[in-house]
């Protein structure tokens, strides 16, 4: 006895797939089992997304941007030089070295710990 599954793809079908997919997803994401660690890396495929995205997005908004004539002006340069600097020192600051005074108000220092869940709080972080 030969087993035939017969398959016809209909709009309905299509739909009931993509609410599962779409439902699967979101399951996953609500599991919590994917690290959004940013230290963690990402896959290759997310990875070369990511860039891809990017650059497209860079190149689509710059159209309408002229490259100014006086780029290689050392005022330019050194505005530039600065700013780099700052936040070099802001994002080092971060990791535990020595930053500016202004770094300090922007970046909140890393959490070492999840955060636990007192009784009566709202907070649902501990999974109850």
């Amino acid at each position: 006895m030969k087993w035939r599954i017969d398959f016809f793809v209909t709009p309905l079908r299509v739909a009931l797939a993509a609410v599962a997919v779409a439902g699967g997803v979101l399951a996953f994401g609500w599991s919590g089992l994917f690290s959004v660690a940013a230290t963690s890396g990402h896959w290759p495929i997310t990875d070369w997304f990511l860039h891809y995205v990017m650059i497209n997005s860079v190149k689509t908004h710059s159209i309408a941007v002229e490259t100014p004539r006086n780029l290689d002006d050392p005022a330019l340069i050194a505005r530039g030089a600065g700013t780099t600097r700052v936040a070099v020192r802001a994002v080092t600051a971060r990791r535990g070295g020595r930053g500016t005074r202004s770094s300090a108000r922007w970046s909140r220092p890393r959490r070492t710990s999840t955060p636990r869940s007192r009784p009566g709080s709202r907070n649902t972080c501990s999974g109850s």
